[in-house]
């Protein structure tokens, strides 16, 4: 008698995590930053201190420190959108169709999202083009040639 098993791994969502604008660390009056850290983790770390700690609770404890002073003193990063185009109703619509991915609401808010991309992106090249037929009616070739290709700005 002979059996086949198949096994499958189930993956878990992953939350997303929440970033942070980090470059503001770089800079040398920053050094607050390291003294808010140390002050967090001392108090969490004297909190539990007669409690006998391993290495999986004393990094809990870091990593609950640098999560508050991350919320205290740092600024969240916006998103941005890669295309000039894309507006921020479409960047939630793309992270609601996202987040319903596998459902059966999934196909209409897919529908939804493409068309808005694509008459958003319409709107946007008509604009584009109505700026450069100004410009090419005011005899103005520099700054038509500037609009009608954004690689061109830097040899001008």
């Amino acid at each position: 008698m002979q059996m086949t098993v198949k096994l499958q791994i189930s993956h878990s969502k992953q939350t997303k995590t929440v970033k942070y604008y980090t470059k503001l660390l770089r800079l040398p009056e920053e050094a607050v930053y390291a003294v808010l850290v140390k002050n967090q983790f001392q108090c969490l770390y004297v909190e539990e201190a007669d409690a006998t700690r391993d290495i999986d609770q004393q990094w809990d404890c870091l990593k609950e420190a640098i999560e508050k002073t991350n919320e205290e003193f740092l600024p969240r990063v916006n998103r941005e959108a890669k295309q000039e185009w894309i507006t921020e109703d479409i960047l939630d619509m793309i992270g609601e169709r996202k987040r319903l991915k596998g459902s059966d609401a999934y196909k209409h808010i897919d529908n939804n999202t493409k068309m808005a991309c694509k008459t958003a992106k319409e709107e946007w090249l008509n604009s584009k083009c109505d700026e450069i037929e100004l410009l090419s009616q005011r005899n103005d070739l520099t700054a038509m040639l500037q609009k009608s290709s954004p690689s061109n700005q830097n040899r001008l």
